[in-house]
């Protein structure tokens, strides 16, 4: 069985409140559930493989941050990033319940978001994923991560942001622009696809001005 490693958290940035919440924005037991890869690597980590949303009112879901489980020993690890997943598909697995889905946060950058981990989500309407100080800590987004997301009107990138992928943005009319946790001359350095976003997405937020595209 998994758990969250509370401990952790909370010596590294005060108590995070990962987890699943309804409309007003009220914390829901057994919401939901997170499903994982351990990667037993030089720095053991995790990696998120599915999210099960379980309660009817749940619309608002803040990412795991650190967790544990049998394979790792119960020593509780960084959610460090999310695993690819194909075209037509996500990280919800297509649940039902993924329409209700309006918004997701991740308190702490993941170094990687998969390849069409949130695509496709209906009433999305924000992501936001918070800054690091961590030296040399890098961020990427993978391809088509967040396309076919009609309402997605607001996201926030990480200062860590180091490339995102190819359509990334794609088919998301609503967005206009995007806030981004690093300064004009950051985002300058970072690597983007091919056709990573649309027509209407036409400003980025820096935190030294905005730039047009």
């Amino acid at each position: 069985a998994s758990k969250k490693n509370t401990t952790t958290e909370q010596a590294d940035a005060g108590t995070l409140i990962q987890g699943f919440f309804d409309k007003d924005g009220k914390k829901i037991t057994k919401g939901g559930a997170w499903d994982f890869v351990y990667i037993n690597g030089s720095t053991p980590s995790f990696s998120l493989k599915l999210v099960q949303v379980l309660s009817e009112e749940a619309t608002t879901l803040v990412l795991p941050y650190a967790w544990a489980n049998e394979e790792s020993g119960n020593n509780a690890y960084y959610v460090t990033g999310s695993e690819d997943c194909a075209s037509g598909s996500n990280l919800f697995a297509h649940d039902a319940k993924e329409k209700q889905i309006t918004a997701l946060y991740a308190e702490r950058y993941y170094t990687k978001i998969g390849s069409y981990a949130f695509e496709g989500l209906s009433s999305l309407t924000t992501f936001a994923m918070g800054n690091s100080s961590i030296s040399g800590a890098t961020s990427s987004w993978g391809d088509y991560a967040f396309s076919k997301n009609p309402l997605l009107s607001k996201v926030v990138l990480p200062n860590v942001l180091t490339s995102l992928g190819v359509g990334v943005f794609s088919e998301c009319p609503l967005l206009s622009s995007v806030t981004y946790g690093g300064t004009k001359s950051d985002w300058a350095k970072v690597t983007l696809g091919e056709n990573w976003k649309d027509a209407t997405l036409k400003t980025i937020v820096c935190t030294d001005g905005s730039l047009s595209l």
